[in-house]
């Protein structure tokens, strides 16, 4: 009553991603219902990637994917900061992989550090420094360019703006050409060792490009995201089976179901979700509702993102937390009132898997 509807925060996320018991819809649901909340838009995992893909596809990134069977007609395959084995985004990819490292396909891991993926697999292991991944991809393009490895006219005919990557390769924006012994010094990688990984891709064909979601975690992750797409065009590998188009989202789009409905948030506060714990802690500066409240169902964001210190300080700094769980969370336990939630295994729902068709479940 005092602060107004907007001094609630929705921390509700994808405990339950639920066809009906959905946490992150129906908690907003229920907020709308009573006056409204404050929401944070945008995604822990993916945002770089969602803004950027979005506008290179034209279409949601979800249906931008392939399918995980087609690697069986890889011919190499270029796992980009993705840990398969062990960031676990659904059961499918992880033994086509497994299978395809059996049959002797190449694997090359480009990671900072030699992941179990790249051990088990017998992966060739390209370190990179952290955040240096556009710098690599750019040299690959410079190198593509400068061999006569890249047909312009090929790419020009399936993607506008393609020039503008390239404007910016060969450094006529700003005076700077992006060839490997620039991306060295960024990178940490031999010229040599990008020359040849860049001949390598472009003659291997189909080559399969898996992008984990970690390179687009840094600083400008939208020019990362756009880039892996940008380079299985260029080496013709788009649209190829068992190549793939170089997003971050590698699966098949995912059955169609209608979404529940949110009710009416016209009048909610929005702002990104990396800065929750910001909005708490500065909040009601001016004119602005303070946070003083969060409502938490399928979510533990308390001890997600790089600075586990403010978040504790965001939820010190409330009169009042609730949270639906069925564990002692860390976010549980910075809670004044936590309901038991039911596991799956109690409700009747429809399930949506990471890739494939949905299951239908209910208690036995």
């Amino acid at each position: 009553e005092r602060f107004g509807p907007q001094s609630i925060l929705c921390l509700s996320s994808a405990g339950s991603t639920g066809a009906l018991h959905n946490t992150e819809k129906l908690t907003r649901r229920f907020l709308n219902a009573i006056g409204g909340c404050t929401v944070p838009d945008g995604s822990y995992s993916s945002n770089a990637a969602n803004f950027a893909l979005k506008r290179v596809f034209g279409m949601d990134y979800g249906n931008s994917g392939f399918d995980a069977a087609t690697m069986a007609k890889s011919r190499l395959i270029l796992l980009w900061g993705a840990n398969i084995l062990e960031a676990r985004l659904g059961s499918e990819l992880p033994a086509r992989l497994m299978e395809a490292a059996r049959r002797g396909v190449p694997i090359v891991s480009i990671d900072p550090r030699r992941t179990r993926t790249a051990t088990q697999t017998g992966a060739e292991w390209i370190p990179v420094l952290p955040g240096s991944d556009a710098a690599f991809m750019y040299a690959i393009l410079f190198v593509l360019d400068a061999e006569g490895l890249l047909d312009h006219s090929y790419v020009g005919e399936r993607a506008e703006g393609f020039d503008g990557i390239m404007d910016h390769v060969k450094g006529r924006l700003d005076g700077v050409a992006k060839d490997p012994a620039w991306a060295a010094a960024a990178c940490g990688v031999e010229p040599a060792a990008i020359a040849r990984l860049a001949r390598r891709w472009a003659a291997t064909k189909p080559t399969m490009l898996l992008p984990g979601y970690s390179i687009q975690r840094t600083r400008a992750g939208e020019e990362v995201a756009r880039l892996c797409v940008a380079l299985q065009l260029a080496t013709k590998n788009f649209g190829l089976s068992g190549g793939s188009t170089g997003s971050l989202n590698n699966r098949l789009p995912g059955c169609r179901i209608a979404s529940i409905g949110e009710g009416d948030g016209s009048g909610n506060r929005h702002f990104p979700v990396l800065r929750w714990a910001d909005a708490v802690l500065q909040t009601g500066q001016g004119d602005s509702a303070p946070i003083r409240a969060v409502y938490s169902a399928g979510g533990n964001f308390l001890n997600q993102g790089a600075d586990i210190a403010k978040n504790v300080r965001a939820f010190e700094s409330l009169d009042f937390a609730i949270c639906h769980e069925l564990f002692m969370t860390p976010t549980a336990r910075y809670c004044d009132l936590i309901l038991p939630a039911a596991s799956p295994l109690q409700k009747e729902d429809i399930g949506l898997p990471w890739a494939g068709n949905y299951l239908l479940y209910k208690p036995g």
